[in-house]
């Protein structure tokens, strides 16, 4: 049965200075997240002071795109990922 688990609403704002990435997950105030580093096909975002996650990676690989969370909760290292493929 297909149901909706879990949603989150994202937006990318630029200027001359930074990327931010703005995470919303379950419609949540939005947590900002700044561009850190790019390299190739794979962008990095950190924030330092939130609690879980603290960063956040993309990454595109031909028709497939990788995303992950890492960071340390409850003083543990933790990590997700998820990978879209286009049809």
């Amino acid at each position: 049965e297909d149901k909706t688990v879990f949603f989150e609403f994202l937006r990318l704002e630029g200027s001359e200075k930074e990327v931010v990435y703005w995470a919303a997950p379950q419609g949540e105030q939005p947590t900002p997240f700044t561009l850190e580093k790019v390299e190739g096909h794979r962008a990095s975002f950190y924030n330092k002071g939130h609690d879980y996650p603290q960063w956040i990676i993309y990454e595109l690989a031909g028709a497939t795109l990788k995303a992950r969370i890492e960071g340390v909760e409850n003083g543990h290292p933790k990590s997700s990922e998820w990978t879209w493929h286009r049809l």
